[in-house]
């Protein structure tokens, strides 16, 4: 009796189930190509005078990727009043209120004279903290990145500050 790969022709190599029919995928210094795995060659630390590898997945070898997470770590837990708020972006009232800003633009930027995509939401007034503000649907637009890049550079004078 044939059985289910038989029956609709498949043979040997056919039968195989690929385990993804995506082109490529890159996972911890391999490459997923059509289910197959290819190594990918390792590339050198981006820190300025080191010659060892980066580790997979990141820019940097061993050693700086754990000084740079120990910088970002030390940023973020230097201010605990903005460390609070900053998780209200992972809540999904603002995925919901991100996307419904972005729709009603229609995906434009809103600074004048801009002809890109929007791809941020950006709050008209900061909210710094404040629950209301940061949910007020007339305190939200729709701007391109370097719109909003600029934007926070000017307001904050500089980024993450």
């Amino acid at each position: 009796m044939p059985d289910k790969c038989g029956a609709r022709g498949l043979t040997g190599r056919d039968q195989v189930k690929r385990k993804s029919d995506k082109p490529f995928r890159k996972l911890r210094g391999f490459l997923h190509f059509g289910g197959y795995m290819v190594h990918v060659p390792k590339r050198p630390c981006t820190a300025p005078g080191c010659r060892e590898f980066s580790i997979p997945g990141s820019s940097k070898c061993e050693m700086h990727e754990v000084q740079r997470r120990q910088q970002v770590e030390a940023r973020r837990a230097a201010d605990p009043e903005k460390a609070r708020y900053r998780r209200w972006y992972k809540l999904r009232i603002w995925y919901a209120r991100r996307h419904d800003c972005l729709k009603a633009a229609l995906f434009r930027c809103a600074t004048p004279g801009c002809l890109e995509r929007a791809t941020d939401v950006d709050h008209i007034k900061p909210h710094r903290g404040n629950w209301d503000l940061f949910v007020d649907r007339n305190n939200l637009q729709a701007l391109c990145k370097s719109c909003h890049s600029r934007k926070t550079v000017r307001e904050d004078g500089g980024f993450g500050q």
